[in-house]
């Protein structure tokens, strides 16, 4: 039978110590180096993102400018990368989004005619309308003018009325 037994047991290590004076603390040197390093490629990156945006803008030139509800969209697909990557603060994030709510508040209340509200049914991800006098709700845009008692079937009608 072979029986096994612990190495440290037989061949115990000693553990250093250490002391106060003996942690190794990174040397300023180092810490200016890092620091030297940090700035230098958030220069260049600055600079790289300058020289992008300028060919983007160039080549944009002469094209229909994308809307801005679109632009949110673009920026919320990049963010969301950032934020899954590590790179964005969670803090900065819940601001922008903030940020971007209340911007699509107001779009939703410019998009509505009067005596309408724009709302967002999350069920069915998609807007709805609400006419805040009557608490009517539907799918389709409201018609500027509503039919009363029957205006509608008289305008669709073409033939005159019959002879008396």
């Amino acid at each position: 039978m072979i029986q096994f037994i612990k190495a440290d047991t037989l061949l115990p290590q000693i553990a250093p110590v250490v002391t106060l004076h003996e942690k190794k603390e990174p040397a300023k040197e180092e810490i200016k180096q890092e620091d030297e390093g940090q700035k230098l490629q958030m220069e260049q990156t600055t600079e790289l993102a300058q020289v992008i945006s300028e060919k983007v803008k160039f080549l944009c030139e002469g094209k229909e400018a994308v809307p801005p509800v679109q632009v949110m969209a673009i920026q919320l697909e990049t963010l969301v990368a950032a934020l899954d990557a590590g790179g964005l603060s969670a803090k900065y994030m819940w601001e922008w989004l903030t940020s971007v709510d209340s911007q699509l508040a107001s779009l939703e209340q410019a998009a509505a005619p009067l005596g309408w509200q724009c709302q967002w049914d999350r069920s069915y991800k998609r807007y709805f309308y609400r006419n805040e006098e009557s608490g009517v709700i539907q799918w389709e845009y409201p018609s500027e003018h509503p039919s009363q008692g029957g205006e509608e079937a008289m305008e669709l009608c073409d033939s005159p009325p019959p002879p008396p």
